[in-house]
């Protein structure tokens, strides 16, 4: 089974993890929230989120180890 990179946000499942980003950065950090930095980003992959709740939930698909 393929993996596939679920959005934090809204639960869309993307096939690699720059397609999540793009996704992202496209819907979730377009015009509701222009101008406006991301508030956290992802030590593990460098993934900027709007929040840190979106951080967390993001976290638990990289494998723990």
């Amino acid at each position: 089974m393929q993996q596939t990179f679920r959005c934090p946000e809204c639960g869309a499942e993307f096939p690699t993890q720059q397609s999540l980003q793009d996704h992202v950065s496209r819907e979730h950090m377009g015009t509701s929230t222009e101008g406006r930095m991301p508030q956290a980003k992802c030590p593990a992959c460098s993934m900027e989120f709007p929040s840190s709740e979106s951080l967390q939930e993001h976290e638990k698909t990289h494998p723990q180890g």
